[in-house]
């Protein structure tokens, strides 16, 4: 049975540092995913209230900002904040089809490029 060689000093302060950098990480991503979906719900809120003032009849314009933020936040529950993480993930999803098909394009265009015996 071979026993493990214990770990040099440098080695574990190492393994400290990459594990409390991630937990940074993890905990940094947590709070952006809280903050955009809170804006997100926000911006559904106000966007809401716009249209309902302008399906009245009236402008907009008449309604200051802190009048529209607090019909916005009256209108704040938790079916909205659903709504809202629908819209993050159809998004988010969106976005990286996107980013796959021009994976796959640059991919075809170096291949053709290459097909056509250009020049390095």
């Amino acid at each position: 049975m071979v026993e493990a060689k214990p770990k040099s000093y440098k080695e574990r302060q190492r393994e400290a540092r990459a594990a409390a950098s991630a937990q940074r990480r993890a905990e940094k991503a947590a709070w952006q995913r809280r903050v955009e979906l809170i804006i997100t719900a926000r911006m559904m809120a106000l966007d809401a209230i716009k249209l309902t003032i302008r399906d009245r009849g009236d402008k907009v314009g008449n309604y200051s900002l802190a009048q529209l933020r607090a019909q916005a936040n009256e209108m704040m529950g938790p079916w909205l904040i659903l709504k809202a993480k629908q819209r993050i993930a159809e998004r988010n999803s969106r976005h990286m089809s996107k980013s796959q098909r021009s994976a796959a394009r640059a991919l075809s265009l170096n291949v053709n490029h290459a097909q056509n015996g250009a020049p390095k």
